[in-house]
């Protein structure tokens, strides 16, 4: 909050409960410090968080270890590992799992990364008026009317 002069809220991934709020949702090289157990949950909170055609990011380092160092928690994961997270979200639109290599002149890991649209709300069929000759005033009258 004192670099941005933004407020800045810090809480875990399962203490984090918005609904429809973002538009994107960028969890680069973070999900990875999610316990694995409990990132289904951490998923569909982050889902559950994005607006209709909100898009998220995640990045893993790539393998299926888990473990400790300096008291933080390291989760890797495969494209299998990810895809299964990403089928358990409700109304997928569109999603794309690659591998990159890790950018950073000193290392030589792997980074899975997950790339996974929300569908948008559907159009009412029917229900749009354009003017012209699709005039409002008789669908006005039959909604009041029902």
């Amino acid at each position: 909050s004192e670099f941005t002069g933004q407020p800045v809220e810090v809480m875990s991934f399962l203490d984090f409960d918005r609904h429809q709020h973002y538009d994107g949702i960028w969890a680069c090289a973070s999900l990875l410090h999610v316990p694995k157990v409990e990132l289904p949950q951490a998923f569909q909170r982050l889902w559950r968080a994005l607006k209709p055609s909100g898009v998220l990011y995640v990045s893993f380092k790539h393998g299926s270890a888990e473990r400790e160092h300096g008291g933080r928690v390291f989760t890797d994961t495969t494209e299998v590992q990810l895809r299964a997270w990403i089928q358990t979200l409700e109304g997928v639109a569109a999603t794309d799992v690659w591998l990159t290599a890790d950018q950073r002149p000193d290392r030589q890991e792997e980074w899975v990364n997950g790339l996974v649209r929300k569908a948008p709300l559907p159009t009412p069929v029917g229900k749009l008026t354009t003017g012209g000759s699709d005039s409002f005033l008789p669908k006005l009258v039959h909604e009041i009317a029902q």
